[in-house]
């Protein structure tokens, strides 16, 4: 008899924990400048939000097929740039114009995803790839023609991670975690770096951590450069401490790192929603709001990880477009945040 697979719960709750932060930091930073808490929590948030995403979908690229990476990533990336912008127009009651070459709020990483998972297997055979993909996140500041357009600047910039996901050995870091004591050491650098975001590191402008434009849009010019060789540094570092941390083992969350997509996409309607066609954000004027907010991220998390919502992205992801190209039925869809888990 076929033993059956398991899942590595490992990663499930490692995508769990991260889809957490990023709703929160989302749901937060509207809130920024009127609390110092809130200031160090964003900033803290972002430096390795979005970088421990990559770095976690690099791990789960091994095996890449175009026709499936259309289907789980460029077509909900068409349809919420749609959605996006018809929501925006509506609850702001102004025309705008709408691109698709320029992603929207969190699209970007649709749009990156989808070119890094075309591509690394065939870089994947270039000696140094890690070291070439720094030199090219250092460089393509200086050129200001990589921008947001195509979401190239962030595509370049964050691509290191993506490589060192790829690269990414977890037995031997697991291992090497045991032999060190990597639980505690995880957890005291990010209680230190927590401790260094509440009074240094919270001046810092999330421009310089989103990566979006070159250095040419910052205070600094180019000498932004080595801020960004240190972000991205102190991204690794904080990528490492957490994932010393983890839980290795099945959790009551762990069945949200399954269901990381949906709750991507959809929490940026909701975000968009209550930011432009609310002013709800006007009426944080207490400290403890603050933990409304915090309440509010956790509970849209769960909500938008149950079934219903689930359904419908598999429903999205799952146009047999298989059919039409390859004349195979194949439309079974799989979270492209979790790609190569076994099923259970």
């Amino acid at each position: 008899m076929k033993e059956q697979k398991t899942r590595d719960y490992y990663f499930d709750n490692f995508k769990a924990i991260l889809i957490l932060f990023v709703v929160l930091g989302h749901f937060l930073a509207p809130l920024q400048n009127k609390y110092h808490i809130v200031d160090v929590t964003v900033t803290y948030i972002y430096f390795f939000h979005m970088p421990a995403f990559v770095f976690v979908c690099g791990y789960f690229s091994k095996k890449n097929d175009w026709v499936k990476l259309v289907k789980t990533l460029l077509i909900p990336y068409v349809a919420f740039q749609v959605i996006e912008a018809f929501l925006v127009a509506y609850v702001k009651q102004e025309p705008r114009v709408f691109r698709m070459v320029y992603p929207k709020f969190s699209l970007w990483f649709l749009l990156a995803l989808f070119i890094w998972r075309l591509v690394i297997n065939e870089l994947s055979r270039v000696k140094g790839l890690f070291v070439w993909a720094m030199m090219f996140a250092l460089a393509a500041g200086f050129e200001s023609s990589i921008n947001s357009y195509l979401a190239l600047s962030r595509t370049i910039v964050f691509f290191p991670f993506f490589v060192a996901g790829y690269q990414f050995n977890k037995e031997k870091f697991l291992a090497l975690c045991e032999k060190w004591k990597g639980r505690l050491v995880g957890s005291v650098v990010l209680t230190g770096f927590g401790i260094a975001c509440y009074y240094v590191v919270y001046r810092l402008p999330l421009s310089y951590l989103t990566y979006k434009a070159g250095y040419g849009k910052h205070a600094y010019g180019d000498k932004t450069v080595f801020i960004r060789l240190i972000t991205i540094m102190i991204s690794f570092v904080l990528i490492a401490a957490i994932a010393a941390v983890v839980p290795r083992k099945k959790h009551w969350f762990s069945y949200i790192g399954e269901r990381t997509m949906t709750v991507y996409l959809l929490h940026s309607q909701v975000y968009l929603f209550l930011l432009h066609g609310t002013s709800i954000y006007d009426f944080w004027e207490k400290p403890y709001f603050v933990l409304a907010v915090v309440a509010f991220s956790v509970g849209l998390v769960w909500l938008l990880s149950q079934k219903p919502f689930d359904f419908f992205m598999k429903t999205l992801m799952s146009a047999p477009l298989e059919c039409f190209i390859k004349g195979e039925e194949d439309g079974r869809y799989q979270d492209p945040l979790c790609k190569g888990q076994p099923e259970v």
